[in-house]
């Protein structure tokens, strides 16, 4: 069993991405820029993005564990702020859309809380957002959820060309993040795990606008950045100019024996290698390209070098 088996057909999304590129140069990147006048210091950027069908596992683990909801407000912000991290950009603030067919205090309130905490933890605020009630639209008893981030990327004259040389840092995940969760569903339509595993299952995405401070802080020339999300490593490649290659060190990820969770799927959805890495994330979370004066030690602990700009 793969992605489209499952239900979600990566290949015509991107095709359909492909189709509006005339609307906007910016569309397919993580993020949009959006100019100011030239007389101001930065441009405005901003990123949309939600949590997927892990919503449906969440919901499940709270009816049958008591689980609370407040990772999925984590696991929104996080998707949001990531992907502006990757257009180089400080976040500001967020706001939110929560659809559901009849509101649910305790849910609405855990999620928004998990939001909320999340923006705290990077200084930004929770400044608004939508809540709607549409009957009919969604099966009884779930929700939709998901975030707009708006950020600022000063116009510095920062030379952030990638160059033959350069250095692949990958970041560890927190486990499978927000992607693949279609897969995960399908599994556990015919296998009970326990409240453990689940949990383990719905760790929240990480937020890695503090770990990027740390390095750029340290005097870090971060030159680009790659969150993994759907598409797994291949988005790496949306960060590398065409005209270069890499030479991998460690193209498996280093991390991926470190989960039970991606042997676990790989083993019930007899899912190939290379169908592993384009859905999940496989251990990395953040995928760098710094400067090739790359020093030890790295600020950050959970690293590991995956190859070189070539």
């Amino acid at each position: 069993m793969n992605y489209k088996e499952a239900g979600v057909n990566i290949t015509l999304a991107e095709e359909l991405i492909d189709d509006i590129k005339g609307f906007s140069d910016e569309i397919g990147k993580y993020a949009a820029t959006f100019p100011l006048a030239p007389w101001e210091r930065n441009d405005i950027v901003a990123a949309a993005d939600g949590v997927g069908t892990k919503v449906i596992l969440a919901k499940y683990a709270k009816e049958l564990f008591g689980r609370p909801l407040n990772s999925i407000g984590q696991d929104c912000v996080a998707m949001v702020f990531n992907d502006m991290l990757c257009e180089h950009a400080k976040p500001l603030f967020f706001l939110d859309y929560y659809a559901t067919n009849k509101l649910n205090h305790s849910d609405y309130r855990e999620v928004l809380n998990g939001m909320n905490d999340a923006c705290a933890t990077m200084g930004v605020k929770l400044i608004g957002g939508e809540t709607a009630e549409m009957p009919g639209m969604f099966v009884e008893g779930m929700f939709d959820v998901c975030g707009f981030g708006i950020g600022v990327k000063y116009r510095r004259h920062v030379d952030h060309k990638i160059r033959s040389g350069d250095k692949i840092i990958g970041l560890k995940s927190a486990g499978v993040h927000s992607n693949g969760f279609s897969v995960i569903r399908k599994i556990l339509e015919d296998v009970n795990v326990d409240e453990e595993f689940m949990n383990m299952l719905l760790t929240p995405t990480p937020l890695y606008y503090n770990d990027i401070k740390i390095l750029r802080e340290s005097f870090y020339d971060v030159k680009a950045l790659s969150h993994i999300t759907g598409g797994g490593l291949r988005n790496l490649f949306r960060v590398l100019p065409k005209d270069l290659c890499i030479q991998w060190e460690e193209f498996d990820s280093p991390f991926y024996s470190q989960y039970d969770t991606f042997e676990w799927i790989q083993s019930f959805s007899q899912m190939t290698d290379e169908e592993m890495r384009d859905t999940f994330n496989c251990g990395l979370g953040m995928i760098l390209v710094v400067s090739e004066n790359y020093r030890i030690p790295f600020p950050i602990n959970d690293h590991v070098v995956l190859g070189t700009i070539a």
